[in-house]
């Protein structure tokens, strides 16, 4: 499992909470290309939950639950469950703490480097009954970046 010199911290030495100041949309941008390919929404109401922006056709999309289920809000992993998650060789590098939030399908990261000089960032993070696949990298949306996404996904729908 993980070694002595563990790149885990613990998260109430460093970690910053998921809160309300999170919400919002986020987008994920192909690694090879630069576009976006994902625009997710992290959203509180009495509990967390994540929806993923899907077309529906000629230009008409749809928020989408992230969930296995109707009801399966996110809920908080546990520092045990993290430390098993993230204590791994790809994992490393940078030194900082994790905070998430998923549910059986999806889960929504929140990184807070050790170093204070780096941003605060984001990942989308799937799982398979027990497995964690590998974080995808999310970017928070302000006005003037959702609105280039959203172009961008049109015109890739319609070129397929």
């Amino acid at each position: 499992m993980g070694s002595a010199a563990s790149n885990v911290l613990p998260f109430p030495q460093i970690g910053r909470a998921i809160n309300a100041d999170d919400q919002g949309v986020y987008f994920a941008m192909h690694a090879k290309t630069g576009r976006v390919h994902s625009i997710l929404r992290l959203d509180f109401e009495k509990e967390w939950y994540l929806h993923q922006l899907q077309p529906l056709g000629n230009d008409i999309f749809a928020w989408h639950l992230m969930a296995e289920h109707a009801n399966d809000p996110l809920v908080s992993m546990s520092q045990q469950a993290i430390a098993i998650y993230f204590d791994r060789p790809e994992f490393d590098e940078p030194e900082g703490a994790w905070q998430v939030l998923y549910n059986s399908r999806f889960g929504f990261g929140k990184f807070t480097p050790a170093d204070t000089q780096q941003p605060i960032r984001y990942a989308i993070i799937p799982f398979n009954e027990a497995q964690m696949g590998m974080p995808v990298v999310l970017t928070k949306a302000d006005e003037a970046a959702l609105a280039g996404a959203k172009d961008q996904l049109s015109q890739a729908l319609q070129a397929v």
